[in-house]
């Protein structure tokens, strides 16, 4: 779940440059619904899944953005690579009174 940390460390990162009122709003109570984090739930998908929705929630206001791994290790025989590879995306949700796009599209797709 290496994956699900990277997620989460750079939407922590990437909030603190938000400059929507509402979406500062809500991450700072999000991260003080426990011990510095809320609900997260993570789901599975497909790389043109998220190639798709991220652009769309990133249009609709939403904190959102790929995640690559700058040094994601590929075993090749007895070699080891690292490349550089989209591994995840994450996508902030808030409680909003409106059906987004991205929220539907969110609802589609299956936990993991």
């Amino acid at each position: 779940m290496a994956q699900a940390a990277h997620a989460s460390n750079q939407a922590v990162h990437d909030a603190a440059n938000l400059t929507n009122p509402l979406m500062k709003t809500l991450f700072r109570e999000w991260q003080g619904q426990a011990q510095g984090f809320g609900t997260t739930i993570v789901l599975s998908t497909s790389k043109s899944d998220i190639q798709r929705i991220i652009p769309l929630a990133v249009s609709e206001g939403y904190l959102s953005n790929f995640v690559f791994d700058t040094s994601y290790p590929i075993k090749d025989g007895a070699d080891t690579l690292h490349v550089n590879a989209l591994t995840c995306a994450y996508v902030f949700v808030g409680p909003y009174t409106e059906d987004y796009e991205t929220e539907i599209q969110l609802r589609r797709l299956s936990l993991y």
